[in-house]
C-alpha cells in the first residue's frame, strides 16, 4: 500500500499541469453550485429548505434509517466510480468523465451553500461535518478521474499512432486505482452514514 501511495504522489508531481487543470475545474463547479442556490425561485428554495428541515429533524430525533442511508450512499458511490472508470476505457469518454466530475463539484457546492443559508453562522459547523466524508472522497474521486482519462488518452495515442503498448500492466494498474479508490470511498460511506449523524445530533441539540 506504501509504494503505491508513493506512486500516486510521484505522479502527481510530474502531472501538476493536469492536476491544476481539474482543481480549477472543481472550483468552478463548486462556485457554480453555490450561486445556483441563490437563483433559485422562491418555491424551489422552500423546496431545498423542507428537504433540509426534514433531513435534520430526523437526525435531531435520531430516526435516521442507518441501512438506507448506507445501501442509497454506497450505490450511489460505486455507481459514479465504476461509471468513471469504465468511460476511461473508451476514447469518447473523456467529455462525460468531465461533465460527472463538474455535476460533482456542482452538488457539492449547492448542498455546503444550502446549509450555510439554513444556519448562518452555525451553519459552518454543520456544514463541516456533514460534508466532511463527502470532501474526503472527492479527493480520491479527483484522483481516478485524472487517471482514467490518462488512461483515455493513452489508448486514443496508442490508437491514432498505431503504437504498441503494454495493455497488461496498464490496465493493472487502473484496477489497483479503482481498488484503493473503492476502500477510501467506503471508509467515507461508513463516516458519512454512522460518524456524521451521530456528530450532528449532538451539534443540533445546541442549534435553536
Amino acid at each position: 500500500m506504501k509504494e503505491i501511495i508513493f506512486g500516486i504522489k510521484m505522479k502527481a508531481k510530474k502531472n501538476k499541469r493536469f492536476i491544476l487543470f481539474f482543481v480549477g475545474l472543481a472550483i468552478i463547479g463548486f462556485l457554480a453550485g453555490s450561486i445556483f442556490i441563490t437563483i433559485l425561485s422562491k418555491s424551489d428554495k422552500v423546496l431545498v429548505k423542507n428537504y433540509m428541515e426534514e433531513y435534520m429533524s430526523l437526525i435531531k430525533s435520531n430516526k435516521i434509517n442507518y441501512f438506507t442511508s448506507f445501501t442509497n450512499a454506497s450505490v450511489n458511490n460505486f455507481i459514479f466510480l465504476f461509471s468513471i472508470w469504465i468511460l476511461g476505457m473508451s476514447i469518447i469518454g473523456i467529455p462525460i468523465i468531465l461533465f460527472i466530475y463538474f455535476i460533482k463539484s456542482f452538488t457539492l457546492g449547492f448542498s455546503i451553500t444550502a446549509i450555510l443559508l439554513k444556519y448562518r453562522l452555525k451553519g459552518c459547523i454543520i456544514a463541516f461535518i456533514y460534508m466532511l466524508p463527502s470532501l474526503f472522497s472527492f479527493i480520491w474521486y479527483t484522483i481516478l478521474v485524472i487517471f482514467s482519462i490518462k488512461f483515455s488518452l493513452k489508448l486514443s495515442h496508442s490508437i491514432l499512432k498505431r503504437k504498441s503498448l503494454d495493455f497488461k500492466i496498464l490496465f493493472s494498474n487502473y484496477l489497483t486505482i479503482l481498488i484503493i479508490t473503492i476502500l477510501f470511498v467506503f471508509i467515507s460511506i461508513c463516516l458519512e452514514t454512522f460518524a456524521v449523524p451521530y456528530g450532528l445530533h449532538k451539534i443540533l441539540l445546541l442549534v435553536k
